[in-house]
C-alpha cells in the first residue's frame, strides 16, 4: 500500500481479509496522514520513494479527522491502536475524534433549537398521550395505566418507535400515507393515532423551547443546512441509517469508508462502504465443519465454550481471546463454566444497572411505599445491604399491659410453665420472619396484629426503617422534579453512614451506579415545567427507574481476561481465536420482524431494516469474522433452558446444497460425546476437511470446599440433665436431624407462607382448646352454648393474631376450623353429659420429672393437652389434640409394624404416664393421684378433615407393651448420654424439608417416607 495524494484517495479503501479490521485500519490512517507506514513496511515505503534513509515521522497531526464506528468500543480500541502505531513510529500522536453512528449527525449540522435529551422526550412523549382522549388510543393500547409513572413507562414505548422510524428519516405521518398505497392490510387507525400523539408531542417540545433530534436533522437535511470541514471516515461500518447516509451523500467534502474486505467483493458494497443486500443474501459463508459444535443445552454450549478454550492448549494468552455471545441469556452459563476451569474473563456489557444494589434497593422501595405490603416489606429488608444499618434498631419489651391483653380467658394456669423466647433484638430478618410466621400479616399498615413481644419488635423494626431511609419525606404528591433529593436521601441513608472502599469492586460499583442515578435524577429535576407532573413518591421512583433500565456499569479493566462481547462487537475485536456461542436463529441473523407496530412485510414496505437486511449483514460479519481469525469455532444449541427446541443459524445453510443437507442431518442428530475439535460427524471423502486435534480430556471443576452434611457426626457437650417427651420421637425418626434441630437450634424461618402451614393451623386449635378448656363451658353439655364459645373465642384469637382483616387464604381456613370446633362441640357435649368433667389443660409438669436409667436419673419435661376425670366410674385420660388431616390415631403415629414385631417409633403418650407425678393442683397436690396413674387411659382428640371423625381415640396398650414403651425410651436415653449423633445416609427429608441442600439431599423424596400430615407444633409437649 503506498501513500495516495488526496485528490486521487479512492472513497473506498479496501483492507482486504488477511487479518482483523482495526489493525489494518489504524495502519491506513497512519500511513495516509503521517507519510510512513508501520516498522514492517518501512521499507518498501522507502523504496518506492527512492529515499532508504527516509525518517519517519515525528509528528502524526489527526486533529481535523473525524473517524465514525459502529460502536464506542471499537472507538476506544482503534485510538489504542493509533497511539501503539505512533509510538513505534517514534511520532507525536495528535488524536482525531471519534462519533458513533448515533452521534455523527449532529457533527454535520447545527440544530435551531436545543435538541430535547431521551429523558425530556419521554415525557414529552407522556405528556401527549395523557392529552388524548382515551378512546383516540384505544386502537393502540388494549388498557391505559392507572398512573403517571405508568404512562411515563408506556411513553418510552413510542419514543424509541419515533426513534427508529425518525433515523430513516420517517414520521408517523408518513407511515400512514405509506399504508394507503397498496400495502395488504389496514392498518391505518393504529398509525393515524400515533400520529397524533407525535403531532402533540412535537407541540409540547416547541412550547417548552426544545427541539426533536429527529425532527431537527430531517429539517436541516431538507434546508440543505449542513457543514463540515475536515476529513471523515468511516471504519467497519456495514449499515447507515437513512438520514446519516443522506447527509454524507450531501457533504462537499470527501468521505472515506475503510471497508474490512478484499477488492475482489466490491459489488457487493455501496458508495459508502454499507452492504448491498442483494449482494449478501446468497453469499456462502465459509465454515470449517470441524470448528462448528452442536450441543445440546445452555450448559452444554457453555461447557463446549471451556473445552475449546483448553483445545488450544496454550496456543493463545487471555487477551489473544474472544468470546462472542449473541443471546445475552448464555453469558451467565459461559461465565460459570469459565470460572469452574479457572479461565479469567470479563463481560464486556459489564453490571446491568438493575443488578446494582442501588438500583435494587431503590426498587425495593417503591414496592414497598406502594401498599406497605408484607411481601414487599420483606424484599425490603432482605437487601444485603440494609440489615447491618437495622442492626440498632432495638425492640421495646412488652410491657405488663400487653401481657394483660394476651392472657387467656378463663382464669390463668402459670404453674412452672416456661416463658416463650422473644425474637432476637439484633437481627431485623428474624424479627420480620418471626412476627410473619405469628401472624401471617398481608401489609405492615398500623395497627399491626398481635398483643405479643413479635409485634413490640416489628414496630421497633418498622421505626428504624423508616428512620434509616428518611421514608417519612416520602409522603403525599409533588412533581416529579421535587421528588428527585427524597429519593436521593433514601441512598445517602443507605450508603452514606460508611465510606466505600474503591479498590474493593462491590465498593467501585455502588459508587458508579449511585452516580448514575444521580445524573439520571438530575436530568429528572431539569425538566422543563411543561414536561414536570405530579405524581407519589413510588410513581417518582420507577420515573426514576425507568431512566437508567438500558444501562450497564462497565466491568473493571483487566488486561488478562478473556473477553465476552456481543454479536456487533465481535467483528471489529482484533483478538486472533474467536468462539461464537449461541449461533442459533433469532440471535444470530438477528430477527425484527416479531415488532407489534412494525411487522416484517411493513418494515420491507416503509424500506425500514427488515430480517432481509440482517441476515446479509450478519452473513458478511460472519465471513469477515471467519477469514481475518487464525481460529474461530462456532457453537449451536439445539434445546432452550426451558427445553424448548431451537433452531440453528440460518448461517449454517449459507453453502452448497450438499452440505446443507449434511449439516441438517447433523443437527437433527442425537448428541453425542464428542469433544470440541471433533465434527460429530466425519465429513465425506469428496469434502476433506482438516483432521482435529487429538481430544482432550474434559476439565474437572476445582474441589469444592462445602461439605454434605457439614460436620459427621455430631457431637454434644456436656451430661444429659432433661428431655422434653416430644425428643424422644425426634431422636427414633433421625438422630442428626435430632441435633441439628433440638441441640444447635436449627430450623426454618421465613415469609414466604400465604397461609396457615399445618403447624400454625393446629397452633391457632390448640390455643382455642386451650382458652376453651379454662372457660365455665369446658364442663357445659350443651351443644350450642360449647361451639358458641369456641366461635366466640376462635374470632378473637384471629382477630388478635392475624388483624381484623386477615389475608383471604388464613379466612378460608378459619371456616375450615370452624367446620371442626363444630363438630368437637357435639362430640365435648356429649362427653360432659356422659359423667366426664375437664380437670385442667395445657399443665406443665414443673422443671421436669425425674426418670431413672441405669441408676442415674434424667428430667423428663413437657406439658399435657388435657385431663380428664370421670367421677362416677373413678376413670382418669390423658388426651392429647391432633388436628392432622388425615386422623391417625395413637397406635399408628406409635408404633411401626405388624403382631410381634411392632417397633415403637415415638414414646409421648406413654411417657405421659411419668409426667403425671409433676403434673399439680394450685395447692402442689397431684391431679391424678398416684393410685390412678398405672390405669390411667391415653389417648388423642381428632379433629381431622373428616368430620364424622371427630372424637376421643384411645391406645389400646397393655401393661407389656407399655412396659416395652418405657424400656426403649431408656435405650434412647442411653444413646443419648453417648453425645454421638452419625449421620445416616439413607435418611430422607420431606417435601420442602429445609435440611435438604444441608445435608445434599436435592432429589424429590419419596412418599412414604416423607412427614407426615399429623406432625403438628409440639413445643414442650
Amino acid at each position: 500500500m503506498t501513500v495516495t495524494p488526496e485528490a486521487t484517495l479512492p472513497r473506498r479503501i479496501f483492507l482486504g481479509w488477511d487479518g482483523p479490521a482495526l489493525p489494518r485500519a489504524a495502519a491506513t490512517l497512519v500511513e495516509h496522514y503521517g507519510g510512513a507506514e508501520l516498522p514492517r513496511a518501512a521499507t518498501i515505503l522507502a523504496q518506492e520513494h527512492g529515499d532508504e534513509r527516509r525518517p519517519p515521522p515525528r509528528e502524526l497531526d489527526l486533529r481535523g479527522v473525524v473517524v465514525v464506528t459502529p460502536g464506542a468500543r471499537a472507538g476506544r480500541r482503534l485510538a489504542e491502536l493509533l497511539l501503539d502505531q505512533a509510538e513505534a513510529l517514534g511520532a507525536t500522536l495528535t488524536p482525531p475524534r471519534f462519533a458513533t453512528l448515533g452521534r455523527l449527525p449532529e457533527l454535520l449540522y447545527t440544530p435551531e433549537l436545543p435538541l430535547a435529551d431521551a429523558t425530556a422526550a419521554r415525557h414529552a412523549y407522556a405528556r401527549a398521550l395523557t392529552d388524548m382522549p382515551p378512546g383516540r388510543l384505544a386502537p393502540l393500547f388494549p388498557e391505559l395505566p392507572r398512573d403517571v409513572s405508568g404512562w411515563i413507562i408506556l411513553a418510552g414505548t413510542v419514543a424509541s418507535l419515533h426513534v427508529e422510524l425518525g433515523a430513516e428519516g420517517i414520521n408517523f405521518r408518513d407511515v400512514v400515507r405509506a399504508l394507503r398505497k397498496g400495502f395488504p392490510y389496514d392498518d391505518t387507525d393504529r398509525w393515524e393515532a400515533l400520529a397524533e400523539v407525535q403531532e402533540r408531542y412535537l407541540g409540547i417540545l416547541r412550547r417548552g423551547g426544545l427541539g426533536d433530534r429527529d425532527a431537527e436533522r430531517r429539517k436541516a437535511l431538507e434546508e440543505g443546512r449542513l457543514a463540515f470541514s475536515g476529513d471523515l471516515w468511516l471504519v467497519g461500518v456495514a449499515e447507515l441509517p437513512t438520514v446519516a447516509r443522506r447527509m454524507l451523500q450531501a457533504l462537499p467534502g470527501a468521505v472515506r469508508a475503510l471497508i474490512h474486505a478484499p477488492s475482489e467483493e466490491g459489488d457487493r458494497f455501496d458508495e459508502l462502504g454499507c452492504i448491498r443486500v442483494d449482494g449478501w443474501e446468497r453469499a456462502h459463508v465459509p465454515l470449517d465443519e470441524t470448528r462448528v459444535h452442536m450441543v445440546q443445552r445452555p450448559p452444554h454450549q457453555a461447557d463446549a465454550v471451556a473445552e475449546i478454550l483448553r483445545s488450544f492448549g496454550g496456543r493463545y494468552s487471555a487477551e489473544e481471546i474472544v468470546v462472542g455471545v449473541p443471546d445475552p441469556e448464555l453469558v451467565p452459563y459461559v461465565e460459570r463454566a469459565l470460572a469452574m476451569v479457572e479461565v479469567p474473563h470479563r463481560f464486556a456489557g459489564g453490571t446491568p444497572m438493575r443488578s446494582t444494589g442501588p438500583f435494587q434497593l431503590l426498587e425495593a422501595v417503591m414496592d414497598f411505599l406502594d401498599g406497605r405490603s408484607f411481601p414487599a416489606f420483606g424484599n425490603l429488608i432482605r437487601h444485603p445491604d440494609l440489615p447491618q444499618l437495622l442492626d440498632g434498631a432495638d425492640p421495646a419489651a412488652p410491657d405488663a399491659g400487653a401481657r394483660a391483653l394476651s392472657a387467656p380467658a378463663g382464669g390463668a394456669d402459670t404453674r412452672a410453665r416456661p416463658e416463650p423466647a422473644g425474637p432476637g433484638t439484633s437481627d431485623p430478618l428474624t424479627t420480620a420472619d418471626d412476627f410473619h410466621a405469628r401472624h401471617l400479616p398481608a401489609s405492615v399498615e398500623e395497627p399491626l396484629a398481635g398483643r405479643d413481644q413479635a409485634k413490640q419488635a416489628m414496630t421497633a423494626l418498622l421505626a428504624g426503617l423508616q428512620r434509616t431511609l428518611s421514608l417519612e419525606a416520602l409522603q403525599g404528591k409533588q412533581p416529579l422534579s421535587e421528588w428527585m433529593p427524597h429519593v436521593l436521601g433514601v441512598l445517602v441513608g443507605a450508603y452514606g453512614g460508611a465510606p466505600l472502599a474503591l479498590r474493593d469492586p462491590r465498593g467501585r460499583g455502588v459508587v458508579e451506579a449511585a452516580a448514575r442515578i444521580k445524573d439520571a435524577a438530575g436530568r429528572l429535576a431539569g425538566l422543563p415545567g411543561e414536561l414536570d407532573q405530579e405524581m407519589t413518591a413510588p410513581e417518582a421512583i420507577r420515573a426514576l427507574l425507568a431512566e437508567l433500565r438500558g444501562e450497564s456499569i462497565p466491568p473493571d479493566p483487566q488486561r488478562e481476561a478473556v473477553e465476552l462481547l456481543g454479536w456487533l462487537e465481535l467483528p471489529l475485536d482484533d483478538a486472533p481465536a474467536v468462539v461464537v456461542a449461541g449461533f442459533n436463529d433469532r440471535h444470530l441473523p438477528e430477527v425484527l420482524g416479531a415488532d407489534p407496530f412494525l411487522p416484517g412485510a411493513l418494515r420491507t414496505h416503509l424500506g425500514l431494516p427488515d430480517d432481509k437486511a440482517r441476515y446479509a449483514r450478519d452473513a458478511y460479519l460472519l465471513s469477515a469474522l471467519l477469514h481475518s481469525r487464525e481460529e474461530a469455532h462456532l457453537v449451536a444449541g439445539r434445546l432452550s433452558a426451558a427445553g424448548d427446541p431451537m433452531r440453528p443459524s440460518r448461517l449454517l445453510f449459507a453453502a452448497p446444497d450438499e452440505v446443507v443437507a449434511r449439516r441438517i442431518l447433523r443437527y437433527l442428530e442425537e448428541e453425542t460425546d464428542a469433544l470440541p475439535g471433533q465434527p460429530a460427524a466425519p465429513p465425506p471423502a469428496e469434502d476433506p476437511a482438516p483432521q482435529p486435534p487429538p481430544s482432550p480430556t474434559r476439565p474437572h471443576p476445582p474441589a469444592t470446599r462445602f461439605r454434605s452434611p457439614p460436620e459427621d457426626p455430631l457431637r454434644r457437650e456436656g451430661p444429659l440433665v432433661s428431655l422434653s417427651v416430644t425428643d424422644f420421637g425426634s431422636y427414633l425418626r433421625d438422630p442428626y436431624r435430632y441435633a441439628l434441630e433440638r441441640l444447635l437450634g436449627l430450623g426454618s424461618l421465613d415469609d414466604d407462607a400465604r397461609e396457615m402451614d399445618a403447624g400454625v393451623f393446629g397452633d391457632v386449635a390448640h390455643q382455642v382448646l386451650e382458652r376453651f378448656g379454662r372457660s365455665r363451658a369446658a364442663n357445659e353439655p350443651e351443644e350450642e352454648i360449647v361451639a358458641g364459645v369456641l366461635y366466640r373465642i376462635l374470632d378473637d384469637l384471629v382477630a388478635e393474631r392475624f388483624g381484623r382483616r386477615p389475608v383471604p387464604a388464613v379466612r378460608i381456613q378459619v371456616q375450615h376450623l370452624k367446620a371442626r370446633l363444630g363438630a368437637f362441640a357435639r362430640w365435648q357435649a356429649a362427653r360432659i353429659a356422659a359423667g366426664w368433667r375437664v380437670v385442667c389443660v395445657e399443665r406443665y409438669a414443673g422443671e421436669g420429672v425425674p426418670f431413672e436409667v441405669d441408676g442415674e436419673p434424667v428430667l423428663l419435661r413437657g406439658k399435657i393437652d388435657r385431663i380428664d376425670h370421670h367421677p362416677g366410674a373413678g376413670d382418669w385420660a390423658v388426651l392429647d389434640y391432633k388436628t392432622g388431616d388425615a386422623g391417625r390415631g395413637p397406635e399408628e403415629t406409635h408404633r411401626r409394624g405388624r403382631g410381634q414385631n411392632k417397633e415403637w417409633v415415638d414414646l409421648q403418650l406413654p411417657l405421659y404416664r411419668k409426667l403425671l407425678a409433676g403434673i399439680l393442683n394450685d395447692d402442689d397436690t397431684p391431679v391424678v393421684p398416684p393410685a390412678a396413674r398405672d390405669q390411667v387411659e391415653l389417648g388423642y382428640i381428632l379433629l381431622p378433615r373428616d368430620l364424622e371423625a371427630t372424637g376421643a381415640v384411645m391406645a389400646d396398650w397393655d401393661a407389656h407393651a407399655l412396659e416395652a414403651a418405657e424400656e426403649k425410651a431408656r435405650e434412647v436415653v442411653r444413646e443419648l448420654r453417648k453425645g454421638v449423633f452419625p449421620y445416616d445416609p439413607s435418611s430422607s427429608g420431606y417435601p420442602d424439608d429445609p435440611f435438604d441442600a444441608l445435608l445434599g439431599r436435592l432429589e424429590i423424596p419419596s412418599v412414604e417416607i416423607a412427614q407426615d400430615d399429623d406432625q403438628e407444633e409440639e413445643g414442650e409437649g
